[in-house]
């Protein structure tokens, strides 16, 4: 049984490799070039932002996929007409072209794309209405099993919520453990290893002017990960919004990470789950996903806690 495991598993990582290659697509965005800062005014609406890993893998690794593409992009215009759609997406495994076409098709102006080192490229996208001023990217040298088939890695996109206002949101996803089909300690050795590259790409590409969000897939499973994960995000200054709400979400593996900037301070407010479980038990996806509304208030406030 174990040989016939691996020789299924074998050929199904090939015929991932194939479709992907088939699929393939150019990026839809890449950002424009960042203008010059100006001084925060009085008051602020804030901003929302949600981060969803929508199982966007191919076959064989995932089945019926476009039924649940379709339906996640219809909620996601269903919001847009309510005027509550996350002023920011970040998708996570937006593989195919039909997972990689939810953010332009849901209505969204940008999308921002992580680099494509692999035929099929990260999966990873930021989609906006927001003007998009900047955008870094960065891919982990490291990765172990099936993850090494995906270009994980990181976007620092810099968005402005006015012409006076702006934001710095990175996204990314982390390497997964059991799903990973590699041994545990090689997994989580390349995890901490992501983690330790996340925060010197923060660190050199971060603007201490401005406030900052960390969101993704941070595959916090274990406890040891998610352990490492909070301690290094007090490197980026950061609090998670879960924790300081007081919320837990299920299976806590998708996170995002807030922090002040010396102009402005941000803070979450609310919490809403677009995408959880359906009046089925059913599931858009293996996730769930959530918004967070954060406020933002101007400088003379930055300082303070809370």
């Amino acid at each position: 049984m174990p040989q016939r495991r691996t020789i299924l598993t074998f050929t199904a990582a090939l015929a991932f490799i194939a479709v992907a290659i088939v699929t393939s697509l150019k990026p839809a965005s890449s950002g424009a070039q960042s203008s010059p800062g100006q001084a925060l005014p009085r008051t602020t609406a804030g901003v929302s932002i949600m981060a969803y890993n929508i199982e966007g893998l191919p076959w064989p690794f995932a089945h019926q996929r476009p039924a649940a593409f379709g339906a996640i992009e219809q909620r996601l215009r269903q919001l847009r007409m309510l005027g509550e759609q996350p002023q920011v997406l970040v998708l996570e495994e937006a593989f195919t072209p039909a997972a990689r076409a939810i953010g332009r098709d849901s209505g969204y102006r940008s999308v921002v794309v992580a680099g494509s080192a692999t035929p099929f490229g990260s999966g990873l996208e930021i989609a906006t209405d927001l003007p998009v001023l900047k955008v870094k990217r960065f891919t982990y040298p490291a990765c172990a099993g099936f993850d090494c088939f995906a270009a994980k890695g990181a976007i620092l996109a810099t968005v402005a919520l006015s012409s006076e206002v702006r934001v710095q949101i990175a996204a990314t996803h982390l390497n997964s453990h059991k799903a990973s089909g590699t041994d545990g300690s090689r997994a989580n050795r390349v995890y901490f290893a992501q983690v330790d590259a996340l925060s010197r790409f923060i660190a050199a590409n971060r603007d201490p002017a401005l406030p900052l969000l960390v969101v993704g897939d941070f595959n916090t499973y274990p406890a040891i990960r998610g352990d490492y994960l909070m301690r290094e995000s007090r490197l980026w200054g950061a609090d998670d919004s879960l924790r300081r709400l007081g919320v837990s979400i299920w299976k806590d593996k998708d996170r995002q990470f807030f922090a002040s900037g010396e102009s402005a301070r941000l803070k979450p407010v609310k919490i809403t789950v677009p995408f959880g479980r359906e009046a089925d038990g059913s599931m858009l996806s293996n996730h769930v996903g959530y918004a967070v509304q954060y406020r933002l208030d101007p400088a003379e406030s930055a300082s303070r806690k809370g």
